[in-house]
């Protein structure tokens, strides 16, 4: 059964990232090998968010939180469809997640602060 919400994961590099980041990136979030080099070299340049994996369920999201490869510090948790520019407008402070619903958090359907 699928997760009823899925989420993004943004982060922000925290080296220079290698050569196979390239081919990790375009895996994760379905892009061209162009697209995620541009992503990438952008990223780096100008040490903003980068979304590292797109349209996870809670627990993808969460192991790739976890776990990400060195090159990849302060990664957030997304509802899908908002993004660091445009945030949402709730944060649930015990998932460490940002979501737009007005239903409460996704994961534990409190009311959190906006």
């Amino acid at each position: 059964m699928e997760d009823p919400i899925r989420f993004d994961c943004w982060a922000r590099l925290a080296a220079r990232p290698p050569a196979t980041s390239t081919s990790w990136l375009a895996e994760r979030c379905g892009l061209s090998m162009r697209d995620a080099k541009v992503a990438l070299t952008r990223a780096h340049a100008d040490a903003s968010e980068l979304m590292i994996a797109s349209g996870l369920g809670w627990s993808a999201a969460c192991a790739a939180r976890e776990s990400p490869p060195p090159w990849i510090r302060d990664v957030v948790l997304f509802q899908e469809g908002y993004t660091p520019l445009q945030p949402p407008q709730h944060v649930c402070r015990s998932h460490d997640l940002r979501y737009g619903g007005v239903l409460g958090c996704p994961v534990c359907s409190r009311a959190c602060e906006p």
